[in-house]
């Protein structure tokens, strides 16, 4: 079990928020909170990544990447497309 950053007391894991999710993909977290109702913390902590682990993070870089890129290639090219009549309908 982890311990709080603030006050050392013991760390409740919860549920991550999407930004967390995203955020895993580029560097690996979970999502804590005290258990200690007067301190309060909660915040995101950093997994250690094992070789195994890099070559996956390395993986869902590269997904993403190219997701981007995809997305980005439609919402420019198809409105350019239609703007210089070379869309065949």
């Amino acid at each position: 079990m982890r311990d709080c950053p603030v006050c050392s007391g013991k760390l409740r894991k919860i549920h991550r928020r999407r930004i967390d999710r995203i955020l895993s993909v580029f560097y690996p977290v979970e999502r804590f909170s005290c258990r200690n109702d007067s301190c309060g913390w909660e915040g995101n902590v950093r997994i250690p990544t094992e070789p195994q682990n890099a070559k996956r993070i390395h993986r869902n870089v590269l997904i993403a990447i190219v997701w981007v890129l995809v997305v980005f290639g439609c919402v420019v090219g198809i409105p350019w497309l239609f703007n210089k009549g070379m869309y065949p309908f």
